[in-house]
Formats: C-alpha cells, sequence, structure tokens
C-alpha cells in the first residue's frame, strides 16, 4: 500500500483545483467530488489486487523486553475492495 499517500495528496490537489475552477452554482456538487475521490481510491486498490497482497501487517504495536505484539490482518478480495473506498470516501 505504497501508493496512499501519493494518492491522498493527489486527492486533495485535484480537490482544490476542481472548486477553484468549477463555479459553485452546481447542484451536484457533492455528488462530483465523491465520484472523483471514489474514482482515485482506485489506484491502490488496483495496485494490490494485481499483487495479489492480501495481508495487512503492521510494525509492533507494544515493544516489551520479553514480547513483541505484532498484528496482520488477511483479507478476501471483497474487504480489501471496501477499504480504499471507505476510507477515502469518510
Amino acid at each position: 500500500m505504497n501508493l496512499i499517500i501519493p494518492t491522498i495528496t493527489i486527492t486533495i490537489i485535484l480537490s482544490i483545483t476542481l472548486t477553484i475552477i468549477l463555479p459553485q452554482t452546481h447542484i451536484n456538487e457533492i455528488k462530483n467530488k465523491l465520484i472523483l475521490i471514489f474514482l482515485i481510491s482506485l489506484a491502490p486498490l488496483n495496485s494490490s489486487l494485481n499483487h495479489k497482497e492480501l495481508t495487512l501487517s503492521s510494525v509492533p504495536l507494544i515493544l516489551t523486553p520479553t514480547e513483541n505484539i505484532n498484528i496482520s490482518f488477511t483479507l478476501d478480495t471483497l474487504p480489501l475492495i471496501f477499504i480504499p473506498v471507505t476510507l477515502f470516501i469518510t
């Protein structure tokens, strides 16, 4: 998921430029922005589906001298599609 930060910056830049370029009289402005964010969120999704990455792992959550706690989630296709969309739209 190395594309999350560039995708977030592209989303912010595109949403700012679209609000400047397009007039504010559109009734469907929110709908258009959500569609744009959804389409941009498909980039990391496409990358993770193409590379068959089905496991999300993190750095050790709790570091103690005796043990380290690591968390990893194994996902099937449906949550893998759902996570980027929900993160970018919310």
